[in-house]
This record gives structure tokens, C-alpha cells and sequence, in this order.
């Protein structure tokens, strides 16, 4: 028997979508962070919908991104099948912090959180901006 649904939670709330980014073209290097985004739904009660993932060799732009293009497209639906984003952090998303700063407002225009599962932390935190722009400094500077 299935967990019950509390019908005063909006299913949106519950359900997610994954993002995965790997830098090669070996499909399995992003199983692993998908794995780790389904076991962190798992912990929370919530149920993935949707998997979306690229392989690139970069993560420094958005664009070409075909993985990331097909979620924001489901996204920005009328009725978008997910509540929340899992992905495991900030650098698989997006690399420039305007590009991340720019996805983070689509997507919270639709409703949608987006979840950094290695940092443990979202878009809804009021630090966010601040930590975006710190991991952001770090990712251009490893020496940081």
C-alpha cells in the first residue's frame, strides 16, 4: 500500500524533477547524481517525475543545453508537473551566477524551488543571492 496523501498538500508540493550535468559523454556519470537526487526525494517524502540531464563539455553557459532547455520548457507550462528541482549543486546547474540568477527567477515566476542537495540548501533561503554569488567566485577561482 502506497504512502496516503495528505489532500491539503498541493501535489506539486511533493512532486520533482532532477537535473544532472555531466562533463563527458558517458551516460552513467550522471546516474550518480540523479541516484543522490532520488535518495534525497526519498528522505523528504517526495516523488520524482522527471529526469533531465546533459552532457556537455561545459557548464559555463546555459546554451546548448538540451537537458536543461526540455525541464525549463515543463517548467513554464500552464500546469508544470513538478513543484521543486533536485539537483546536487549549484556548478551542475549553472556556473555564471547571472545564469543562475536568471533561472532561479523563471522558475520561482512558475512556482518551482530549486534544491542543491550536497549544500542541503534552495532558492526559497533568504541568503540564497549571497551564497549564489560566493559559490559563483569559487567556481571561477579553485584556488579559492
Amino acid at each position: 500500500m502506497g504512502k496516503k496523501i495528505d489532500p491539503k498538500i498541493d501535489p506539486r508540493e511533493t512532486r520533482c524533477a532532477t537535473y544532472a550535468r555531466s562533463a563527458t559523454n558517458i551516460k552513467s556519470s550522471v546516474e550518480r547524481p540523479i541516484r543522490k537526487c532520488e535518495e534525497y526525494a526519498s528522505r523528504h517524502g517526495w516523488m520524482i517525475v522527471g529526469n533531465y540531464s546533459d552532457n556537455v563539455a561545459s557548464g559555463a553557459t546555459v546554451a546548448g543545453r538540451t537537458g536543461l532547455q526540455s525541464l525549463l520548457r515543463d517548467a513554464t507550462k500552464p500546469q508544470p508537473p513538478f513543484g521543486r528541482i533536485l539537483t546536487t549543486d549549484i556548478s551542475r546547474l549553472a556556473r555564471k551566477l547571472s545564469d543562475l540568477l536568471q533561472l532561479r527567477d523563471t522558475l520561482h515566476a512558475n512556482g518551482i524551488d530549486i534544491y542543491f542537495v550536497a549544500e542541503n540548501f534552495n532558492s526559497t533561503d533568504p541568503m540564497f543571492r549571497q551564497f549564489a554569488s560566493l559559490a559563483s567566485w569559487k567556481l571561477r577561482d579553485p584556488q579559492f
